[in-house]
């Protein structure tokens, strides 16, 4: 990450976590979080109801520490984790994005292969009570999708990415064009870091693969990826607030005519805006994704 967006998200943490003149919320959360591993709450709790009405950002966070919790943590802090997340999933799985559906059943399949007997126990134990197990990763093939985008990722965010990128993104485009269900989600995230680049620009060297790999998506996919992956994805929402990923993002629009998709209201808005050329409301747009995904400043 180069030192702009690094200062952005920062300035994203203050300004929705700490900024506020009320801490009660980021303070309440900071005990929460603290007490996943302390104690096994019940569905009536003052912090699982509270939970249930925060910014989906709070959501996502008590998700992810439950699932480290549940693959580094041993004796009584891995089972109070595993039956709050046994208590919080039926609550939260309506309201929750396939990307998150996934990093479930990716633990689940991660921890079964480790031969953790309790993790497992725990985490298909959650899975079972949300019927859940469509979101387990079906073989090996997608997790070598996903390690290769996690590369790709790490060099674009990494020193020296305009030097870095082409090589991982030409070793996902090998893999093949046709991505798993399950690895799209990051997939995505990492041919998208590539096409719209950062504040400064886009790495011309690796244009070309990465446009291969958009090529092969389908309608669907790109449907799944605005419907249901991009309102959670951090990366990109954070990338959209700058000028040139912007830009970038109008010609991806263009270019794939992503304007005749089956959009719900909110993805319809933002790409029909960039269709348009209008960037006040591009920015309202992206706005509104970013407000629904990190709460109101």
């Amino acid at each position: 990450m180069d030192p702009a967006e690094a200062t952005q998200a920062l300035k994203a943490c203050v300004r929705n976590i700490l900024g506020k003149q009320k801490v009660e919320v980021s303070t309440q959360f900071a005990e929460f979080r603290s007490a996943l591993e302390k104690q096994a709450f019940k569905s009536d709790a003052n912090e699982i109801q509270n939970l249930l009405i925060s910014p989906y950002f709070f959501r996502k966070i008590t998700l992810g520490i439950l699932l480290n919790l549940a693959r580094s943590s041993k004796g009584a802090q891995l089972e109070n984790a595993l039956a709050n997340l046994n208590v919080v999933l039926p609550l939260i799985w309506p309201t929750i994005h396939d990307n998150e559906k996934w990093s479930i059943g990716t633990a689940y399949s991660a921890a079964y292969s480790a031969g953790a007997q309790v993790a497992s126990a725990g985490l298909k134990s959650a899975l079972l009570k949300v019927q859940g197990f469509d979101y387990v990763p079906e073989n090996v093939r997608s997790h070598t999708f996903i390690k290769a985008a996690e590369k790709l990722i790490e060099a674009h965010e990494a020193l020296n990415n305009y030097y870095n990128e082409p090589g991982p993104t030409k070793e996902l485009r090998g893999l093949g064009t046709t991505l798993p269900i399950h690895a799209f989600p990051i997939c995505a995230t990492a041919v998208l870091c590539v096409y719209l680049g950062n504040s400064y620009g886009i790495c011309n060297a690796a244009q070309s693969d990465a446009s291969a790999i958009m090529q092969g998506f389908t309608i669907d996919r790109w449907q799944y990826y605005l419907n249901d992956c991009l309102p959670s994805d951090a990366r990109m929402l954070n990338k959209l607030g700058y000028e040139k990923p912007k830009a970038r993002f109008i010609q991806l629009v263009k270019a794939f005519d992503l304007d005749k998709l089956d959009l719900n209201i909110k993805a319809k808005r933002l790409v029909e805006a960039a269709k348009l050329g209008n960037v006040d409301k591009l920015n309202s747009a992206i706005s509104q994704l970013r407000i629904d995904y990190y709460g109101k400043s």
